[in-house]
């Protein structure tokens, strides 16, 4: 159902964080007329809504409800021009400040014409976290109040819990980065802890009703999403400063076994789990190299080609297989040439970021290893 227009008024009024006193101070008329206007039980003067419209920075449009707020084919045009300026090299995500810096300005002119679209507010407060002090947009203060002027977006323009929990996680991000811990801690106690899972609930409330193939579908889905984590939980132990390398390539290695332990559950090959294990392989190699364990090192150097060959010949031959537990990587959103393209773009860029590793070394088994890596390379054109 479309919103009144007292709806809208009120929304863009909460989501800038004023009171009914706040608005109308800003457009000089008394605090009865915004309650009135919010209520449907009158309409604001023609000579009013311009000011209107500037003090709540939305256009006269969207205000009157003339156009949708959410149109749908901007937004998705303006989304997937950000992902392209993202994914320019899987390998080297996330992008330079400044290549991300474009994405982020194309995403906030959108927003401040749409300041109800939770899908927009959520891009631009991911972005924000992510790069925080390092996009030449806002200065600090201003950072802190647009991200919670994003996440507030996602809490009262959606329904979705996995877009709330996410926004959550990244406003108590936001506030760490500054030292806020007690908002921080507090962001994430609204989080859902043990009974965050709803893939997994829901397959237990499937069997109840006998609905096996239900069953199976959300226990995949809960084990795909468990799956990316649990690594991302190795890694993130792994990457803390206080571990020595030897204690990181102890992880790693961990981390490996675990992902071809995953992955042999049938022969199809889901993107975030291969992705997953040649950039592990790629840290491994240099790592064992820094140490001196070039006989290790070239192990992962042959497990490297070998992943990336089978992985270039899955997406080369149509990405078709099957697999125990894991799901679809997620990939299918891709047109087909722009999912190979993709696919085969990550495969190279991590043997070519081994092959620069490695090129100066005097030892003719590893240069073995980087003339068959080229030569893979050279096979499927890349």
């Amino acid at each position: 159902m479309a919103m009144t227009f007292g709806q809208r008024l009120k929304a863009f009024r909460k989501n800038e964080g004023w009171t009914q006193q706040d608005l109308a101070d800003m457009i000089s008329v008394s605090t009865q007329a915004i309650s009135k206007w919010e209520t449907d039980a009158g309409m604001p003067d023609i000579s009013q809504i311009v000011p209107l419209s500037r003090a709540l920075n939305v256009s006269t449009d969207i205000l009157l409800g003339v156009v949708d707020d959410n149109d749908t084919k901007e937004f998705e045009k303006i989304y997937k021009r950000c992902m392209e300026i993202e994914t320019l090299s899987p390998c080297k995500w996330p992008p330079e400040p400044k290549e991300a810096e474009k994405g982020f300005r194309l995403m906030y002119d959108y927003f401040c014409t749409h300041p109800t679209n939770p899908k927009a507010a959520k891009y631009l407060l991911d972005m924000a976290e992510l790069y925080f002090g390092k996009l030449d947009i806002f200065d600090e203060a201003t950072t802190i109040k647009e991200c919670e002027r994003f996440a507030n977006c996602i809490f009262r323009f959606s329904d979705d819990a996995d877009l709330h929990a996410e926004a959550r996680f990244l406003i108590a991000s936001v506030y760490m980065r500054i030292g806020q811990k007690e908002k921080a801690n507090n962001a994430l106690l609204k989080m859902p802890f043990k009974y965050g899972d709803r893939a997994y609930f829901s397959a237990e409330v499937a069997k109840l009703g006998g609905d096996y193939a239900s069953v199976e579908k959300f226990c995949k889905e809960s084990f795909t999403y468990r799956a990316r984590f649990l690594i991302k939980s190795i890694s993130l132990v792994a990457s803390l400063p206080n571990k020595t390398i030897q204690e990181q390539i102890e992880l790693e290695e961990y981390m490996l076994r675990i992902i071809n332990a995953l992955l042999s559950g049938g022969d199809y090959l889901p993107f975030n789990q291969v992705y997953q294990k040649l950039r592990l392989l790629c840290g491994l190699i240099s790592k064992h190299l820094k140490l001196g364990n070039e006989a290790r090192a070239i192990e992962c150097f042959d497990e490297l080609i070998e992943a990336s060959r089978a992985y270039l010949e899955f997406a080369n031959n149509g990405s078709k297989g099957s697999c125990l537990m894991l799901n679809d990587d997620g990939l299918d959103r891709y047109s087909k040439a722009d999912r190979l393209k993709y696919q085969q773009e990550m495969a190279k860029d991590c043997i070519r970021i081994t092959v620069n590793e490695c090129k100066e070394l005097e030892n003719e088994q590893i240069q073995n290893r980087i003339n068959k890596a080229l030569n893979l390379l050279q096979k499927y054109g890349l």
